[in-house]
């Protein structure tokens, strides 16, 4: 089992971004922790998070994902189509 989250803030232009992001399962010691690290890297956090969770590790494990349905997939989903 593990949990899936993203936390953002909302800039300037009032759009939301994403700063750190992160998910910890019952295989992991600790939280895998990811941390906005350019300006415009929200993208890239989602992307090395997604690139994460598809390890073989991680293969027979059930994830529940806070707030997927109401804002944090739209973050998921932007990156996937792109």
């Amino acid at each position: 089992m593990g949990v899936i989250d993203f936390e953002t803030f909302q800039s300037k232009r009032s759009t939301f971004k994403i700063y750190v992001g992160g998910f910890k399962t019952s295989l992991d010691d600790k939280a895998n922790t990811y941390y906005v690290d350019t300006p415009n890297g929200s993208d890239s956090l989602v992307l090395k998070i997604v690139n994460e969770l598809l390890r073989s590790k991680y293969n027979q494990t059930t994830f529940c994902c806070h707030n997927l349905g109401g804002f944090d997939v739209l973050f998921l989903l932007k990156v996937l189509i792109d």
